[in-house]
């Protein structure tokens, strides 16, 4: 047997490297799937069709094994062969909700995507395949209940070491474009599960070294004006600042809100070392500096046009600014990259 193939919950081609006799259509030689009703050869006797009793059950792994079958001279199979199958039919609510196609790595380790449940009930995705993006098959049994995320990535290990989680699920092959492209993920009989042919351009956002997220479930997933750009800092990668929250829900900058991108005040090197500079309007300005935890790590005044502020007693990791006017009060904060 060269290959077998389900078409349907009922029905299973096997393919021979030849063509085979009568035996090919005695049931008894085909074990593992339950009662197989009936074995049809094609016309060019190379190809049987099984009719199965009952349905194949979605998203489990099942066993066929061929045996006794006999090509045109006689000659009986050596031994028998076995052939691991999963078919999976059912339609859960996927969304694909992080999308890290361009991380600074140089040969995109990093990349990966996440998946998540926007059903009402728990789903088996086993037997899901993305077949546009990269190419993966979920295994036999993959479970991803209510409200809850899985991650599949280039390099699964390196994916969890560097973002600190577990159960990251690694393709088989391909790459996700840095130039944009289509990822499909498909049911076994060509249902479309989930879809977004992320770009690389307005109205998408654009970096390299966060990762893109869809925050809001209720949105539509394949429009890039419903997605973002990370802000949560996990790490400085090969040089460079990683930020992303694979297998988990967006990070939501909870201190400030959004950050200003008001250019009276400026920040450089940005991440920085052990020394920021800051160019001001002139005005004077209470700056305080909070960690992601909310929690307040320096406190200064600048009165100069140029300023310069140590850091030497912060360790690595993402900062929040907030600038305080003292003259009118107006506030304004920007994120700092220590690294």
């Amino acid at each position: 047997v060269n290959n077998v193939s389900v078409s349907s919950a009922t029905a299973i081609e096997v393919y021979f490297s030849e063509a085979v006799d009568t035996t090919a259509e005695n049931v008894a030689n085909y074990t593992g799937l339950g009662t197989v009703s009936s074995a049809f050869r094609n016309t060019n006797g190379d190809m049987v069709t099984l009719t199965l009793a009952n349905a194949l059950a979605n998203g489990v792994y099942d066993t066929l094994t061929v045996t006794n079958i006999k090509d045109t001279s006689g000659n009986v199979m050596i031994a028998p062969q076995n052939f691991t199958l999963i078919y999976n039919a059912s339609v859960a609510n996927l969304l694909i909700t992080e999308i890290m196609y361009n991380d600074p790595s140089g040969i995109d380790s990093l990349e990966y995507f996440e998946i998540y449940n926007n059903g009402s009930s728990a789903a088996n995705i086993g037997g899901y395949e993305v077949t546009q993006g990269v190419h993966f098959v979920f295994p036999g049994n993959t479970n991803l209940a209510v409200g809850d995320y899985m991650v599949i990535a280039k390099d699964s290990a390196l994916v969890n070491s560097v973002f600190g989680i577990s159960g990251t699920l690694q393709w088989t092959s391909g790459e996700l474009k840095n130039s944009g492209e289509d990822i499909t993920i498909e049911n076994s009989v060509g249902d479309t599960i989930a879809y977004v042919n992320y770009g690389t351009a307005s109205p998408w956002p654009v970096g390299a070294g966060p990762s893109m997220v869809f925050c809001d479930k209720t949105l539509d997933n394949n429009n890039g004006a419903n997605w973002s750009l990370s802000t949560k800092f996990v790490s400085v990668f090969n040089g460079d600042s990683i930020f992303g929250t694979p297998g988990a829900d967006c990070y939501h900058d909870a201190i400030f809100g959004s950050v200003s991108n008001n250019t009276s005040i400026n920040v450089y090197p940005n991440p920085a070392t052990e020394v920021i500079h800051i160019s001001t309007d002139g005005a004077t300005y209470e700056l305080s500096i909070y960690n992601i935890s909310g929690s307040l790590v320096k406190r200064t005044t600048i009165k100069d046009v140029n300023n310069s502020i140590s850091l030497k007693s912060l360790q690595s990791g993402m900062y929040y600014m907030q600038f305080v006017n003292t003259k009118t009060a107006n506030r304004m904060s920007k994120k700092l990259i220590i690294q």
